[in-house]
């Protein structure tokens, strides 16, 4: 072997063996939490331009720490309240700051009280994700303990296929490649201070999986009237059943392994109102007149939330009901902008002020 290709080839293995030694002993290949293939977002910084979603922001923010939370504390088992969700709660458009979970833990400050409040939510996941995130992903934040377990709670349930779980309440991808990626990420060291350093520099980035609504091109009209009641209950009452049941099952493991009280908030869609004693439905300009269906379920499900936590005492806050939107408070059919999501932190506050100490 010449000379100069045995140099490079020592140092390389040197080098080689240097990022072993540095994985094995800073990743968390055999020491440290055993996150395995859960695609939790950890160890992000996102930048999005969101002009197009709603006017008058600079780009949105996105952070989730090394434990996959969002937000500030002190230390994880000082948590005061920790939110869980779908994407209505992680709320990956709004910036951080501005979130409605940032909004109620700045209320609770303004009133003197000041209250650790975390995200814990996930996009995409329903309360089938929620208990798999209590199982899986908890027992890997060292010393988690929070006095409350909010579950922000609905919209996602109506869309839960019987017969299959999806990635996002999988918590895990199908995907043998993604799946890699994940353990990947979960483990290295040096793969997670290339995206910290991807992330910082992205900026001004859009991947448009939330759709906008552009209200200018769209109109308030007369939902149409779908099934009737009692053929709608029916056809919901196995799904409704079943989301009973994995309530239950998240008060069980709230109280039982977080040593926590848990929390209910109803949630509410943005392509409906309420105006004059009529329901209305978003619809483009033009368009034939929306179905009055997909309000009907979701409030079904929100029934049902109230429901099981009367049935086992947990304190329900009834957002569904009690709170009105404004326009401009949505940049889609579910999702909030800023000043939607400061709508339902104050809501969220004045429910639980009195409560919550």
């Amino acid at each position: 072997m010449r000379p100069a290709i045995k140099t490079v080839a020592v140092n390389g293995a040197l080098i080689l063996a240097v990022v072993a030694a540095a994985e094995l002993i800073f990743g968390s290949w055999i020491w440290g939490p055993d996150y395995s293939v859960l695609n939790i977002p950890r160890n992000t910084v996102r930048h999005f331009d969101v002009s197009r979603l709603y006017p008058g922001h600079g780009p949105a923010v996105y952070t989730r720490d090394k434990h996959g939370l969002r937000g500030a504390y002190p230390d994880p088992g000082k948590i005061d309240i920790l939110v869980m969700g779908g994407s209505t709660a992680d709320e990956i458009y709004v910036s951080d700051g501005l979130t409605w979970v940032d909004q109620l833990r700045q209320a609770f400050a303004a009133a003197g009280r000041p209250l650790v409040v975390v995200n814990a939510a996930i996009d995409g996941q329903s309360s089938v994700g929620h208990i798999r995130a209590i199982d899986l992903w908890f027992p890997n934040i060292p010393g988690l303990k929070a006095r409350y377990v909010m579950f922000y709670i609905g919209i996602n349930d109506v869309a839960v296929s019987p017969k299959s779980i999806s990635q996002y309440d999988a918590m895990k991808s199908p995907e043998p490649l993604r799946r890699f990626r994940s353990y990947l990420m979960n483990n290295s060291i040096f793969y997670n201070k290339f995206r910290q350093v991807r992330g910082m520099f992205t900026a001004w980035r859009m991947s448009l999986l939330h759709g906008a609504l552009q209200p200018a091109r769209t109109e308030w009209r007369p939902a149409t009237a779908g099934p009737g009641e009692a053929e709608s209950a029916k056809k919901l009452e196995p799904r409704l059943k079943a989301y009973a049941e994995r309530l239950r099952t998240l008060v069980r493991k709230v109280r039982t392994d977080m040593k926590a009280e848990p929390i209910f908030v109803t949630q509410k869609r943005g392509d409906y109102k309420i105006a004059d004693g009529r329901l209305l439905a978003r619809v483009d300009r033009g368009a034939p007149p929306a179905a009055d269906e997909a309000y009907r379920t979701l409030r079904a499900f929100n029934r049902e939330t109230l429901d099981v936590g009367a049935e086992l005492k947990v304190f329900t806050i009834d957002l569904a009901t009690g709170l009105d939107f404004q326009e401009g408070d949505f940049y889609d059919h579910i999702h909030t902008t800023p000043s939607g999501s400061r709508r339902i932190g104050r809501f969220i506050f004045e429910g639980l002020k009195e409560r919550v100490r």
